[in-house]
Parts: C-alpha cells; sequence; structure tokens
C-alpha cells in the first residue's frame, strides 16, 4: 500500500470550523503544495475565490455525503465528500479525496465523438442522472 503523500490524488481532512487536519497527496503538486504544508490553514481563506468549493464545504458540514465535479486550471476533478461525527452524530468536520479525472473525461469525449463520427448522428443524447452540474461550455 503507497503511503498518502504518494497517492496521485489530493486527501484532505478539516475541522467544523475549516481548520486542515490532513492534507495528503501527490497531486498536490499540480498546486505548487507540498503534503503537510496546508495543514493548521483555514479552509475558508484557502478557497475565498472558489465559490463552488465553499458550497461543497457547507454541504458537507450539514451531514451530506456526494461527489462534487470541479474544472480548475484546466483540470477536472471529482471529490468524495465524507461528514466526520462524533459519538452522538454530530457533524465535527469533513474528510475529502480528490482525483483528478481529466483523463478519463478526454477518454470518454473522444468515444463519444467518435461515435457521432462513424453513425453520421445529428446528435448525441446524454443520461445527466446524477450529475448535479453541467458546464454550459460544455454543452454547446
Amino acid at each position: 500500500m503507497l503511503p498518502s503523500s504518494e497517492l496521485p490524488m489530493i486527501v484532505r481532512a478539516m475541522t467544523a470550523d475549516g481548520t486542515r487536519t490532513l492534507s495528503a497527496g501527490k497531486s498536490l503538486a499540480l498546486f505548487g503544495l507540498s503534503p503537510g504544508e496546508l495543514v493548521g490553514k483555514n479552509m475558508r481563506e484557502i478557497s475565498a475565490g472558489n465559490s463552488a468549493a465553499l458550497a461543497d464545504f457547507r454541504r458537507v458540514l450539514a451531514g451530506e455525503s456526494f461527489r462534487s465535479q470541479q474544472t480548475l486550471d484546466g483540470v477536472i476533478w471529482s471529490t468524495a465528500y465524507h461528514a466526520a461525527r462524533d459519538s452522538v452524530g454530530l457533524v465535527t468536520g469533513l474528510f475529502a479525496i480528490s482525483e483528478d479525472i481529466s483523463e478519463r473525461a478526454a477518454i470518454v469525449t473522444e468515444r463519444l465523438l467518435d461515435g457521432v463520427v462513424r453513425h453520421r448522428a445529428r446528435f448525441a443524447i446524454l443520461d445527466l442522472t446524477g450529475i448535479e452540474n453541467v458546464e454550459t461550455s460544455t454543452i454547446s
């Protein structure tokens, strides 16, 4: 098993007030960060300009576990959020695992476009069940 600092993703944990208690994973390097560098820093300050990240933070602190996707600097990130709870079920923080899915998304897009060309289709019907947000630039 790989140590968390070598995983090709970002693993983080925070307290309910937003203080990072864990910041690990090889993909931190894509942001110019090293594992542990953000520990002790507040998520609200780190992500002040990222309204989607702040909205996700509020959702998970409301007790919801979910997946979210965001594109940052051309990289598509899929993040699984889970609430951390104490022994009586109160939310005390969160755990999140983010993974760069850009390559997978490109493969899916390429296969879709190949099928459209091969079948001379005039349109494609996409099942977006479970997809909460779709960037309008991707569908035009």
